[in-house]
C-alpha cells in the first residue's frame, strides 16, 4: 500500500487498484507494556527485544549518520577551539643529598630515608603561605592578568596550580606552573623561586651568620675574662714576692680541700633550692587551676563507676524510666492512671539526689587534690627555707675560709685556684674558637640547596596531545550520540516492526498482509508497463487473500458486515477498505462500500463521486439508505459516500442510528464494507463496532505504535466486539512468486 501523504487517490477505471492517503494521526496515551508479551514489565517501559533496536536502526540509519557526522564535526571543532593552549614554565633547584664538607666532617651524609624526609620538607616549604605571599608581594607579579583574575584567594589559587616535584632518582626539585600566557607563567615561577630562596634557603644562611656572631661575642667575652684572671694572678704573685708555693702547701692543703668541699656542697644546695622553689610554683599553679583540670572529670567518672551509692541510684533511675515508659504506653492506650505523676516526682527526687551525690564526690576529689597540693607547697616551702639557711651557712663558711686564706696571706692555694680558673677559661676559649673557625670555614662551602639555570619562557604548548585526544573523543561522542538518541526515541515510540509483533506481542490474529506501494509506483500504477502490472498483481493477490478469509467467515459465521478501521489515522484503513470491497466484487459478491469516516471522508474522492447525499443524510432520516448507493466502474460494487456531517449526524450516530442502516444494507447486499474513523481520536467507530459482524484493524509497519493498537483493541473489546482481526501493511511481506522486490522505506500510510 502507499506511503503517508495528504489525501491523494488513484482510481483505476478497470477496478484493479485504488490507493487512498490521509493525514497523520492524533496522539494518544500509551498503555501498560507490562501486559504485552515479550516486553519489559512496568508501565511505559521500553521494549527489551534486541530486534527492536535493529528495526529502529533500519528506519533511521541515514538520519543518524547525517546528524552524527554533522555533530561530530561541530563537537571536534568546538572542543579544539574551546580548550585553550597551556604553556608550562619550569624552574630547577638543585637539592644535594649530602652536605658539602671542606674540613670539619660532622654528620654530613644522609641515608635514603633521611634524604626523602628532607625532600618532602622542601616540597612543603615551596607552597607555604609565607613563600607564596612573598612571591605575590612583587608588584609586577601581582599585577599580571593571570593573578588579577583570581580576586577571591590568590594564595589558594597559586598553591593549587603550582606543581612541585622531585623527578625520580634526580637531586633536583622542579617548580612549574601552567597557563595560557607563557610570559606570565615564567614571571610567576621566577617570583616563587626567588621567594623560596629568600624566605627558606637564605634564612638558614642568616641563622648561620647569627650563630657565627654569637660565637664571636662568646669568644670576646672569654678573652676579657682570661685577661682579668691573668692580671689577678700576676698581682697575687707580686704581693707574695715569689711564685714558689712549696712553703705554703702543707699549711693550706687542708683548707683547700675544705673549700672545695664547701663549694661543691654550696652548688648542690643551690640546685636543690631552685628545684624546691620551682616545685612550689608548679604546685601553686596547679592549685589555681584545680577546678579547670580535666583530670577531675576522669577521676569523677572512675569514682562514679566504683561508688555503690551511684550504682544503686542509677539502677533505681533506670527502673523508674522503664515504669514511666510503661505508664506512657498505658496513657496512649486510653487507660486512666495517677501513678505517672508520682513516678515523675520520684524520678526528679532521685535525679536530684544523684546529681547532689555526684557533686559531693567531685567536691571530695577537688578537696583531696587541694589538700595534697597544699601539703606539697608547705613541704617545698619548708625544704626551700632549710636549703636557703644551709646556703647561707655554706656561704659564711666559704667566706670564712677565704678570709683565713687572706689572713694567712698570699696563699699558694689561692694561686693554684687562680691558675686552675685561668686554665679552665683558656680551655673554654679554645673550644669556642674551634667552633667559630669550623663554622666560618663551612659557611664558605657550596650550599646544599642551589638555584638552577634561569627559567626559560616556554615556546610550545604542553597540552596539544590532550587537545587532540579530547577533540577525537568529542567527535566520537558526537558521531554516536545522535544515533543513540534517534534509536532510543524510535524505540520509545514502540512501533510495529512486523506481522509477528501484531500476532505474538499484541495477540491480534493477522488475516493478511498488504505490500507497501512506493509513491512513484502509485503515480504509474495504471501505466501499461511490466512494473505497474506486477504491482497491480501483487496488490490484488494480497487483497484477494484477505477477501478469501472474509468469504470463509461469511460462510461459517454469517459475518457480512465488516468494519475496517485503525487505531489512529494514517494507517491505511481507507485504502484497505476500498481494495477489499473491490476484491469481493471481483469474486462475484454484491458489495457496498460505506464511508463512515464522517469527519474526514475520502471515498467520494477515490471514486470521483459527489459527497452528498450520503450516510449523514441517512442517519438524520433525510434519505433512504438504499437509494444512496452509487455505482462504480466495477460490477457488483456500489458506494455510499459520507455526506455532509454536522453535530446532529454525530448525535444520531451516538444514539444507534447506524443499526437501522446496517440492517437494511445486510438485506440488500452480500457484503457491507464499512470504512470507519480511527478508534482512538474519536468515538464514531466505537458506536459502529456494536452493530457490525467483525472488525478489521489496519496496522502499518514502521508507523503504527503497539500501545495504540493495543488500546484500540481494548476499546473495541470494551464495546462488546469479540472478533477483532488485523491486516498488516508491510514492505517486506507480500506476494509469492510475483516479482523480486527490494524493500522500500515507507513514508506514511493513509
Amino acid at each position: 500500500m502507499s506511503t503517508k501523504e495528504d489525501t491523494s487517490l488513484d482510481h483505476s477505471s478497470n477496478g484493479q487498484s485504488l490507493v487512498v492517503h490521509q493525514a497523520a494521526p492524533l496522539g494518544v496515551k500509551d498503555v501498560d507494556w507490562g501486559t504485552v508479551p515479550g516486553y519489559a514489565t512496568g508501565g511505559g517501559a521500553a521494549p527489551t527485544d534486541p530486534a527492536t533496536y535493529l528495526h529502529a536502526i533500519r528506519r533511521h540509519w541515514l538520519l543518524a549518520i547525517v546528524l552524527g557526522v554533522m555533530l561530530a564535526g561541530l563537537a571536534t571543532a568546538a572542543t579544539w577551539v574551546l580548550i585553550p593552549k597551556k604553556y608550562t614554565a619550569t624552574a630547577i633547584i638543585e637539592v644535594a643529598r649530602d652536605k658539602d664538607v671542606i674540613v670539619f666532617a660532622e654528620k654530613a651524609y644522609n641515608t635514603p630515608q633521611e634524604y626523602e624526609v628532607f625532600q618532602n620538607t622542601q616540597l612543603q616549604y615551596v607552597t607555604t603561605p609565607a613563600v607564596l605571599t612573598a612571591a605575590l608581594r612583587d608588584q609586577e607579579v601581582n599585577s599580571l592578568p593571570i593573578v588579577q583574575r583570581e580576586k577571591a584567594d590568590q594564595i589558594k589559587w597559586l598553591k593549587d596550580e603550582l606543581s612541585v616535584s622531585f623527578p625520580r632518582g634526580a637531586q633536583i626539585m622542579e617548580v612549574s606552573l601552567s597557563d595560557v600566557d607563557p610570559e606570565q607563567v615564567t614571571k610567576v615561577v621566577e617570583a616563587v623561586v626567588d621567594a623560596y630562596m629568600t624566605e627558606i634557603v637564605e634564612r638558614d644562611r642568616r641563622l648561620n651568620d647569627q650563630k657565627l656572631a654569637d660565637l664571636q661575642r662568646v669568644l670576646n667575652s672569654r678573652d676579657a675574662e682570661i685577661r682579668n684572671q691573668q692580671r689577678l694572678y700576676e698581682r697575687r704573685v707580686e704581693e707574695l714576692g715569689t711564685a714558689d708555693k712549696d712553703t705554703l702547701i702543707l699549711q693550706n692543703n687542708l683548707r683547700m680541700q675544705q673549700l672545695g668541699m664547701f663549694r661543691n656542697q654550696l652548688t648542690r644546695v643551690q640546685f636543690d633550692l631552685r628545684q624546691y622553689r620551682s616545685e612550689f610554683k608548679a604546685a601553686e599553679a596547679a592549685l589555681n587551676r584545680l577546678n579547670e583540670s580535666p583530670a577531675i572529670a576522669v577521676e569523677l567518672e572512675t569514682m562514679r563507676q566504683k561508688d555503690p551509692m551511684c550504682r544503686d541510684l542509677e539502677k533505681q533511675i533506670a527502673q523508674l524510666q522503664q515504669m514511666l515508659a510503661s505508664q506512657g504506653n498505658m496513657a496512649r492506650a486510653g487507660a486512666e492512671t495517677t501513678l505517672g505523676s508520682q513516678l515523675n516526682d520520684q524520678m526528679a527526687m532521685l535525679q536530684n539526689q544523684y546529681n547532689a551525690h555526684l557533686a559531693g564526690l567531685q567536691m571530695l576529689i577537688v578537696e583531696g587534690k587541694r589538700v595534697t597540693l597544699q601539703e606539697t607547697m608547705a613541704d617545698r616551702a619548708l625544704l626551700a627555707e632549710l636549703a636557703a639557711a644551709e646556703e647561707k651557712s655554706l656561704e659564711e663558711e666559704i667566706a670564712k675560709l677565704q678570709e683565713e686564706f687572706q689572713t694567712i696571706g698570699r696563699s699558694t692555694v689561692e694561686l693554684d685556684m687562680l691558675q686552675m680558673t685561668l686554665d679552665d677559661l683558656k680551655a673554654v676559649r679554645t673550644t669556642v674558637a674551634n667552633k667559630h673557625e669550623a663554622l666560618k670555614v663551612e659557611m664558605g662551602s657550596l650550599p646544599r640547596i642551589r638555584r638552577g639555570p634561569p627559567v626559560q619562557e616556554p615556546k610550545t604548548a604542553n597540552n596539544t596531545e590532550l587537545k587532540y585526544a579530547l577533540s577525537i573523543l568529542a567527535g566520537l561522542v558526537g558521531l554516536v550520540l545522535p544515533g543513540f538518541i534517534v534509536v532510543r526515541w524510535d524505540v520509545h515510540k514502540q512501533r510495529v516492526n512486523s506481522s509477528d509483533d501484531v500476532a505474538k506481542k499484541l495477540g491480534l490474529p493477522v488475516i493478511g498482509s498488504v505490500p507497501v506501494i512506493p509513491a512513484r509506483a502509485i503515480k504509474r500504477l495504471n501505466a501499461p508497463s511490466k512494473a505497474s502490472h506486477q504491482w497491480n498483481v501483487r496488490l490484488a493477490e494480497s487483497i484477494d487473500g484477505i477477501a478469501a478469509k472474509l468469504l470463509r467467515n461469511a460462510a461459517l459465521a454469517k459475518d457480512r458486515v465488516v468494519l475496517i478501521t485503525s487505531a489512529v489515522s494514517g494507517e491505511g484503513k481507507t485504502t484497505l477498505a476500498t481494495q477489499v470491497a473491490m476484491s469481493l466484487a471481483r469474486a462475484g459478491k454484491s458489495t457496498v462500500l460505506v464511508d463512515f469516516d464522517l469527519r474526514r471522508p475520502a471515498i467520494d474522492k477515490a471514486f470521483q463521486l459527489p459527497l452528498h447525499p450520503g450516510v449523514s443524510e441517512a442517519l438524520c432520516g433525510e434519505a433512504d439508505v438504499k437509494t444512496l448507493a452509487q455505482p462504480t466502474g466495477l460490477a457488483k460494487l456500489e458506494v455510499i459516500t459520507a455526506g455532509r456531517c454536522d453535530r446532529h449526524v454525530l448525535q444520531a450516530l451516538a444514539n444507534g442510528g447506524d443499526k437501522r442502516l446496517f440492517d437494511e444494507l445486510r438485506e440488500a447486499y452480500d457484503f457491507v464494507i464499512v470504512d470507519g474513523s480511527p478508534i482512538l481520536p474519536v468515538a464514531d467507530s466505537r458506536y459502529l463496532s456494536q452493530h457490525v459482524d467483525s472488525v478489521l484493524l489496519s496496522v502499518f509497519r514502521d508507523y503504527s505504535r503497539m500501545p495504540k493498537v493495543t488500546a484500540a483493541r481494548e476499546i473495541l473489546e470494551a464495546f462488546g466486539v469479540r472478533d477483532v482481526e488485523a491486516v498488516v501493511t508491510s514492505a517486506s511481506e507480500g506476494g509469492y512468486g510475483v516479482v523480486d522486490m527490494v524493500a522500500q522505506t515507507p513514508q506514511a500510510s493513509a
